[in-house]
This record gives C-alpha cells, sequence and structure tokens, in this order.
C-alpha cells in the first residue's frame, strides 16, 4: 500500500510478499530473538531475498508489525517497553544482516492493545497501551502505532472478528503509508491546558485526517466521552462535556468544578469495564476521532480514533 497510485494499483515493476509467523497467546519469552516464530519470520526474509536475487530484482522489508500485548496486560510500563525495544533492535539488525543493501531500519508498527479488561485478569486499566506510545516517542524513527483497535468489531472480546482484522490489516497499510511520506500515524492528544474548569486539548492528526469528531454511533459512550479527570488529593472534579474547539483541531473539556488537587491529568479511553473484553460498545474506549475520508475494501470507514493515553494537564 506504501507504492500504490492514486487507484490503489502497484506499479508493474514492484510485488509485494507478507508472511505471519505469530502463536495465539503466547508471552514475550515464547516469541523474542531465538524463539522459533522469530526464526521463521527471518527465515521468510531470507527465502524472499534469494528469490528476488536469483531474478534480478531489488528487496528490501519496509516494515514488520508486533500484535502483541493481550498476554502481558498486567505488565508495567517499563517492563513491557523493555520487551518493545529489544525485539525492535534485535528484529532491525537480524534483518539488515540478510537484506545487505537495505540502509534503513523496517520500522516496526504496533497495534494499541484495546482489549484488556477481558475475562482474563480483568482489569480496569494497563500500563501495557501507555508502554507502546512510549516506545514510539522513544524511536520514532523505527516504531509507529497504527491507533487502538476498540473501534473493531471483536469476536471475544479479545480477538477481532474476520472483518475486523481485514479492516484493520487496511488500517495497517495506511499506516505504512503515512510513515513512508514522514507524517504522523495515529490520532494523539498532544496536551492538556486548564482555564478555570475547561481544560484545551490539541491533537496530533495524520496528515488529511480532517476535523475531529464526537462519535457515538460507531462507538457508544462509555461515559463522558471516554475521558476521565485525574488529580492527587483535593476535590473530585467530573467530565461534564467534550465539545470540538479551534476550528477542529483540539477538543475541549468541560469539569462540573475548577480543580484544586495537584498531578492533574486526562486519561483518554483507559477505563475497561471487566469481565468485558475490547470492542465499539464495550471495554476501554473513547467516542473521538477524526474524520479520515478513507473506506475500507469492505466498507467500513477507516477513521482514525484516539488512543489510549494520559496527558498531564497545565
Amino acid at each position: 500500500a506504501a507504492m500504490t497510485d492514486a487507484t490503489g494499483a502497484a506499479p508493474a515493476n514492484v510485488a509485494v510478499v507478507t508472511s505471519c509467523h505469530g502463536i495465539g497467546g503466547r508471552a514475550y519469552d515464547k516469541l523474542k530473538k531465538g524463539t522459533r516464530p522469530y526464526l521463521n519470520l527471518l527465515d521468510t526474509v531470507r527465502s524472499g531475498y534469494r528469490a528476488a536475487k536469483l531474478l534480478g530484482l531489488n528487496h528490501e522489508v519496509p516494515a514488520w508489525i508486533w500484535e502483541q500485548g493481550e498476554a502481558q496486560e498486567d505488565d508495567a510500563l517499563a517492563t513491557y517497553l523493555a520487551y518493545l525495544l529489544e525485539i525492535q533492535s534485535g528484529m532491525a539488525a537480524d534483518i539488515r544482516a540478510i537484506v545487505k543493501e537495505q540502509a534503513y531500519d523496517p520500522v516496526m508498527f504496533l497495534g494499541q492493545l484495546s482489549s484488556w479488561s477481558n475475562g482474563v485478569n480483568g482489569l480496569v486499566t494497563s500500563d501495557v497501551p501507555l508502554a507502546q506510545l512510549a516506545a514510539m516517542d522513544a524511536r520514532p524513527d523505527k516504531i509507529a502505532l497504527t491507533g487502538p483497535k476498540y473501534q473493531f468489531p471483536h469476536s471475544d472480546g479479545l480477538h477481532l472478528t474476520a472483518q475486523g482484522y481485514a479492516d484493520y490489516g487496511e488500517l495497517c497499510a495506511r499506516a505504512l503509508k503515512r510513515f513512508r511520506a514522514g507524517g504522523v500515524t495515529c490520532l494523539r492528544p498532544l496536551a492538556a491546558t486548564r482555564s478555570g474548569a475547561v481544560i484545551t486539548v490539541p491533537f496530533s492528526n495524520p496528515a488529511g485526517g480532517g476535523s475531529l469528531a464526537i462519535d457515538t454511533t460507531l462507538v457508544s459512550d462509555p461515559g463522558t466521552w471516554g475521558v476521565e479527570f485525574k488529580s492527587t488529593g483535593g476535590n473530585a472534579p467530573v467530565v461534564t462535556n467534550v465539545a470540538v474547539a479551534g476550528g477542529g483541531a483540539t477538543l475541549d473539556v468541560t469539569l462540573d468544578v475548577e480543580p484544586t488537587g495537584t498531578a492533574q491529568e486526562l486519561w483518554f479511553g483507559l477505563k475497561g469495564f471487566p469481565p468485558a473484553g475490547g470492542g465499539p460498545t464495550v471495554g476501554p474506549r473513547t467516542c473521538i476521532r477524526n474524520s479520515a475520508p478513507e473506506v475500507s475494501t469492505l466498507g467500513t470507514p477507516l477513521y482514525d480514533w484516539c488512543v489510549h493515553e494520559k496527558v498531564a494537564v497545565s
């Protein structure tokens, strides 16, 4: 998708090799460097490289997707972040050792965990989606986030349906195209500035994403549109309204009272409802999206939905 023309067709001189090497329900230590899934991925890279060379073609690995986290949903942020940075650096080095002509690290794409409140551990919140954002912040030229997955239909509260995975795959392809163009790949709150009881939140929005929107049709309201106010001490304000402002580029979050506590934060989509898992009508989610115009092959609007995030309020 990163090399298609305006009609979505790849040039006649471009071929694409894809492969899948995961094993469901496995923790990091069963997937990391040296394990069979990891080695299988490298074997596929090696086979593709050899086939291209026999045909006199160039070969590169622009990206790979790390779709994991459900088996680690109760990990601390620092723990899971260390796993992500370790596997990114190891995989990049191993791929480039095979594809020697490739002058850049393949980008590692992450699908943000959105199902931690399922019946396995029954967590209200999780640090794993925050670790995924932290990994992108630590290595923005090597790691990118496609966005959350709560907007997709889930089959069992943990996994997506067949249509959900098909639509998610197209979301990944679009993220790769954006990344190769030097743009941001997901919809994310950047900061939060309070004046009295109103907090203004600017967003990082992918190019062409259009205006922010509050959508309770495609994703039902989990309460206060998925936005929570947190602080230490003082009173206990609650969110009473979330509205698009700033010409579609910001949100105004209104509290019922001016807060008096310290360490003030806004939490976006971080509240789960155990034992319900992920999905557009249950589980951790927000009703905040952009207006990206793309539609999937199956007819699903491919809006970018707000990531699971904590933002300090100043």
